[in-house]
């Protein structure tokens, strides 16, 4: 298996420098669940994430918990969503800094 498709490999480069998900094969960077663990280790890895995945509130909201400023890396529609931007800040009231 090709390095940049080894997950664990790319997990433990995301956790010296989250752009190292740029270099990441395209199957992991619009892999949802792997996604969800990257966002876990450095919540800056979401910008590197397939466009899709920006657009899921799920993704976003666990890379938000880790750094509210990832917010602006969202898909437009969801930062837009004004009904998930409110549920997302009652549940940590700390991302209404960043919310635009």
């Amino acid at each position: 298996r090709p390095c940049r498709q080894d997950e664990g490999l790319v997990l433990a480069a995301v956790a010296r420098d989250a752009r190292a998900l740029e270099m990441a094969d395209q199957t992991l960077r619009e892999d949802r669940d792997f996604i969800l663990q990257a966002v876990e280790v450095d919540a800056w890895a979401l910008e590197f994430a397939a466009e899709a995945l920006r657009a899921d509130s799920e993704v976003v909201a666990a890379a938000a918990r880790r750094d509210p400023g990832v917010l602006r890396l969202a898909a437009p529609s969801l930062r837009e969503d004004r009904a998930w931007l409110l549920e997302a800040i009652s549940s940590d009231w700390e991302l209404v800094k960043a919310a635009p």
